[in-house]
């Protein structure tokens, strides 16, 4: 068994992926690593640049080859397919720092943690600059040692970038994440989330996001073509929501499913009034079925505009766009 298996998720991302691929041949830990290259159905040369690594290092690097079926696809197809006893996942567009790397490797060698945390930055496509999207993901947590999940689960900002899985975890849950689909990484925070009882986390910086490019699922532009996708995603996370029982982890899970639904006003805010009548609705039904959900939505502007009972959609509507350059 190997330590951690990583899948890259990889569709037409020959541009990238060399930087990606490369930024795991870190020879101290080659060893423990699997890197499970999962070929989304490429049409461009990211096949034939993924098959360099596994020619020149197989004992670290594979090759899976299946049809196109998103990004969900990949990881349930990773999750079948892993041979490590951690599991992450690193798109193919972005990239991994060594020493973090061997540092959250140390780590997992010496846990049985069922969730392993490290921090990450932001690296602008355009100009190269990092950035943190937080100074802490767990603030508190002693860092290299294992703590029950139920004594740190408010504190944590989950983030796809920042988390590591116990393999035997992902195997346990029962629903697929949702396949032909965008937004599906907070399904992937979100169903393992009934079976964690143990935490570890690392200081270092492992992953590095890339961010600023015009094809990004989370452009307002993409979210508004893909409103649909997004909704099913919203939908089936209130469903999980709805049946977990465990009052800690509904307290957690109501924060991530709390930024799925910030999304989708964002998302309706952006239309215009031509979707008022479908936020109205969305924040009827969070209120009578899911008041956890609906207290914990705390943007400034929602909340303004919930005061105003709607009365000052239109202006906020108009200020969403100018923010983030809609029509």
């Amino acid at each position: 068994m190997k330590t951690l298996t990583v899948i890259v998720p990889t569709y037409n991302v020959e541009k990238y992926l060399n930087q990606c691929l490369n930024s795991f041949v870190v020879p101290e830990i080659m060893g423990e690593l699997e890197v499970l290259i999962i070929n989304d159905g490429s049409t461009d040369s990211s096949p034939q640049i993924g098959q360099k690594y596994v020619n020149n290092y197989p004992q670290t690097f594979r090759m899976i080859t299946k049809e196109n079926g998103g990004h969900g696809s990949t990881i349930n197809k990773g999750i079948e397919e892993a041979a490590g006893k951690y599991f992450k996942v690193v798109d193919g567009d972005d990239w991994v720092l060594a020493e973090g790397l061997k540092s959250l490797m140390a780590l997992l060698k010496s846990i049985e943690a069922d969730l392993v945390l490290n921090n990450y930055y932001w690296v602008n496509d355009s100009t190269g600059r990092k950035s943190k999207e937080v100074d802490q993901i767990c603030p508190g947590i002693k860092y290299g040692q294992e703590v029950s999940f139920n004594s740190i689960s408010d504190k944590i900002f989950f983030k796809m970038h920042a988390i590591t899985y116990r393999t035997e975890i992902l195997r346990k849950i029962p629903e697929k994440i949702d396949e032909h689909c965008y937004y599906v990484d907070m399904e992937y925070m979100t169903f393992p989330l009934p079976y964690i009882n143990s935490v570890a986390a690392i200081p270092d910086y492992v992953y590095m996001y890339r961010i600023g490019q015009p094809t990004q699922s989370v452009s307002i532009e993409n979210m508004r073509k893909r409103c649909a996708q997004h909704e099913k995603v919203l939908g089936h996370l209130l469903q999980y929501f709805e049946a977990c029982r465990n009052e800690e982890c509904r307290y957690c899970m109501a924060g991530i499913v709390g930024r799925v639904v910030t999304s989708q006003y964002k998302i309706y805010l952006s239309f215009g009034l031509d979707h008022k009548r479908k936020l109205i609705r969305m924040e009827k039904d969070l209120r009578n079925k899911y008041p956890e959900i609906y207290g914990v939505v705390k943007n400034p502007a929602i909340l303004i505009m919930r005061k105003s009972s709607y009365c000052l959609y239109g202006l906020i509507s108009r200020l969403v766009n100018y923010k983030h350059g809609g029509s």
